[in-house]
């Protein structure tokens, strides 16, 4: 069900769709997604001791009951940070220590980190720059380039609309390649 149990918002998002793609195209048999997020926060709130950290480690420990096994981590964030100007540096080690945290509860899947800096008028190349460094360190890879989609495929210039979402898959699809 779109919007997936677990995210904030009322809205959908690109994942059921991205999942059903994996599925239809042989990539898996089936998809267990969980989502996390939350709707305009900042980095630093997901690294541990954050405000949201704990919501990632709880599902650690239900998977771990469950005996299931995260495989990818897509991460999708930045747009707020690129609306309070926060920098490259700040950024970095926010993503840094996030994915820390990551291992240290047990998750040791690969970091897929998408390019996303652009809500309403904000940019932020900073943010951008510092999700493209993240790349290659503790099993960060880099995930789609979410920006690339035009306000054309936006509403309020941030969220995507249905052109929009369907870009984001295509984009995802291409960035995780046969990963």
């Amino acid at each position: 069900t779109d919007p997936l149990p677990g995210a904030s918002g009322g809205g959908g998002s690109v994942w059921v769709a991205l999942a059903n793609r994996w599925i239809e195209s042989g990539k898996a048999d089936r998809i267990l997604l969980i989502s996390r997020a939350k709707e305009s926060t900042a980095i630093a709130e997901w690294q541990p001791g954050g405000a949201l950290f704990g919501r990632i480690a709880k599902v650690r420990r239900e998977l771990d009951e469950r005996q299931l096994r995260v495989r990818r981590i897509l991460w999708v964030q930045g747009e707020s940070d690129a609306a309070l100007g926060t920098s490259q540096q700040a950024y970095s080690q926010a993503l840094a220590a996030l994915v820390t945290g990551l291992r240290r509860i047990g998750l040791d899947a690969p970091v897929h980190v998408a390019l996303a800096s652009i809500c309403g008028p904000s940019s932020n190349s900073a943010v951008r720059r510092a999700q493209l460094s993240s790349v290659g360190d503790n099993g960060v890879r880099l995930g789609p380039d979410l920006d690339r989609i035009g306000t054309a495929d936006r509403y309020e210039r941030c969220h995507f609309t249905a052109s929009g979402q369907r870009a984001a898959v295509d984009a995802w699809t291409a960035a995780l390649g046969s990963d």
